[in-house]
């Protein structure tokens, strides 16, 4: 195995290990936040946004302070219609991970992204 093979299968790793660290706390936070909303109201949706990631960015601190997050999180009304999003990275893939957990109930869609930012490599 040459170094480059090696540098990969521990980078796929950490990313694995990023995903489960980072999973349960975002889908802990959503869930809280808006899995038992019934209906949709627009006049909500901003305190639930700053709700979830606040609570993500605390808490994923918390856990390791070293590391460096941005939280993303979009709200939408469940009602039949598209909802289209994308973003852009200049990534590194030996430091850098992303995870996205989407909730999906009968009033809203949820989707929220965390870009841990030069954090593989890096033990707890």
């Amino acid at each position: 195995m040459t170094n480059s093979y090696l540098d990969q299968l521990t980078s796929k790793q950490s990313a694995v290990r990023f995903a489960d660290e980072v999973g349960s706390t975002v889908r802990m936070c959503v869930d809280g936040v808006v899995k038992d909303e019934t209906l949709y109201d627009h006049t909500k949706a901003q305190g639930w946004m700053d709700e979830i990631v606040n609570k993500c960015t605390t808490r994923l601190t918390e856990i390791n302070p070293k590391r460096k997050y941005i939280v993303n999180c979009t709200i939408t009304q469940n009602a039949g219609a598209g909802m289209h999003s994308a973003s852009a990275c200049y990534w590194d893939s030996t430091a850098d991970a992303t995870f996205t957990h989407k909730l999906e109930t009968s009033a809203l869609i949820t989707v929220c992204t965390v870009y841990g930012v030069g954090c593989l490599g890096f033990d707890k």
